[in-house]
């Protein structure tokens, strides 16, 4: 979704469904019980630069609004979040534990059974994370070419199946605690698969990133994953 026409009193709106809302529609099971914001095209610094009041009014005069995407991947990268407590200056902290140098190491194995990693959620200053904060789902983005994580099924598996094109795999990973283990597994290539994609690091890997969003922080990570061949 997104705004039209704001130059007015008037405020005209286009929305248009995903992918996964039309794949939904079709099957006859789509159904609207939340929704988000996000603020991808506002750039802050124009505030730092000008002042909050002359920086307000530019952001609000010359930003250029983004048209409505229909790939759920593309759209809102950064969501907005509401905050009961008014004087919340802080926000948690995503830990990513498990990694070395930013990066893990995954053997493409038909044998492996993957690697692991935690991730955390943290208070900056100590005390409770606030509860709107706390999430209960983390969202991970990744190359379905290469990755799965272990135990888990794509929400937008249909979408895949329909589309041969769509490498991006989506999971949503349910969370009660405060640390949340998620286990990655290589997917079996061919040779020749392997030669091409690990040519851009002169044969010795595969490159590949991963990205996982708090659903209700907003909190977001991303980092890479090396697949290295057998």
């Amino acid at each position: 979704m997104a705004f039209l026409r704001q130059d007015t009193n008037n405020i005209v709106v286009d929305a248009v469904l995903t992918d996964a809302g039309r794949a939904k529609l079709a099957q006859g099971n789509f159904s609207i019980f939340a929704f988000a914001l996000s603020d991808d095209e506002i750039d802050y610094s124009v505030i730092t630069k000008y002042g909050q009041t002359v920086g307000k009014e530019k952001i609000e005069k010359n930003t250029p609004v983004f048209e409505a995407l229909t790939n759920t991947n593309l759209s809102m990268k950064n969501t907005l979040t509401s905050i009961s407590n008014p004087n919340q200056i802080y926000m948690p902290l995503m830990t990513i534990n498990g990694l070395t140098s930013g990066i893990l190491t995954l053997a493409e194995s038909a044998s492996s059974s993957g690697v692991s990693i935690n991730v955390q959620m943290s208070s900056t200053i100590g005390g409770s994370i606030p509860p709107e904060l706390i999430d209960n789902v983390y969202i991970v983005y990744l190359n379905r070419l290469f990755l799965s994580v272990a135990g888990q099924v794509p929400i937008n598996s249909q979408a895949l199946s329909n589309n041969p094109t769509l490498n991006t795999a989506r999971y949503e990973i349910a969370t009660t605690s405060a640390t949340t283990p998620l286990t990655f597994i290589a997917r079996d290539v061919s040779q020749a698969v392997y030669n091409t994609y690990a040519a851009f690091s002169g044969g010795s890997y595969i490159s590949t990133y991963v990205r996982i969003v708090g659903r209700n922080s907003g909190l977001s990570k991303e980092f890479e994953i090396r697949i290295t061949g057998t």
